[in-house]
């Protein structure tokens, strides 16, 4: 709605400076007071209990598992193909490639044991095709993102967490490593916001520690 105030509001000054109306009527429009909602952070006991729900599905349970140890956004999730992903050797944590989108740059998370152990299930019974994306259909086809996020909120309701998105997972990294002492740069740049300013308003919603700490260790 406000961006639509802000098009009549440049429409009708366009008129005006062409002398094409004499009153402006968007003077009287108001913008609607927008009350921003804190993140849905899940507690340790919510997102053990989706993991427990899902862990009969290696798909599910490995999309799972990389959104929340992550933090990729579920378009990004979407996009990730086999050649994306490098698994660790030696107890030494493996990594993902995200892919450059829109306005958002290439970037390299560590994928740790939890993740790894996921996705290396699930690439087990992975349906044999010549489709590069990671997670696919029974048919071979992508894992379209209307399907995925149906998908997780069955399980969501499976595990009986209420008031809850598919994107919450990604808030639950990102505080959940705040609250840790991971420095304010690291988590921005995991997560991929463009602005640190985006990261930085998760601390009001957590506790932190008074000393920064390298702590990427899994949920």
């Amino acid at each position: 709605v406000s961006r639509k105030i802000n098009a009549i509001r440049t429409y009708f000054k366009f008129l005006k400076e062409e002398e094409l109306v004499k009153e402006d009527p968007s003077t009287t429009l108001v913008h609607p007071k927008i009350e921003i909602q804190p993140p849905r952070i899940l507690s340790k006991m919510e997102y053990r209990a989706l993991r427990d729900a899902c862990r009969q599905d290696p798909r599910t349970s490995a999309v799972v598992e990389l959104l929340l140890q992550t933090g990729i956004r579920i378009g990004e999730l979407r996009r990730l193909k086999l050649p994306d992903v490098k698994f660790g050797e030696g107890g030494q944590p493996g990594k993902i490639r995200v892919d450059p989108w829109g306005k958002n740059p290439e970037r390299f998370i560590p994928l740790n044991k939890p993740a790894q152990k996921a996705l290396q299930r699930y690439l087990k019974v992975r349906p044999k095709t010549k489709e590069e994306t990671v997670f696919i259909t029974k048919t071979g086809r992508p894992f379209l993102i209307r399907n995925i996020r149906t998908t997780i909120n069955r399980y969501f309701k499976i595990a009986g967490i209420e008031n809850v998105k598919v994107n919450d997972l990604r808030h639950t990294f990102v505080a959940t490593h705040l609250s840790r002492g991971v420095s304010l740069t690291t988590v921005s740049r995991l997560a991929g916001h463009r602005r640190l300013t985006t990261t930085e308003k998760y601390l009001q919603y957590i506790e932190r520690p008074k000393e920064e700490k390298v702590d990427l260790s899994e949920l």
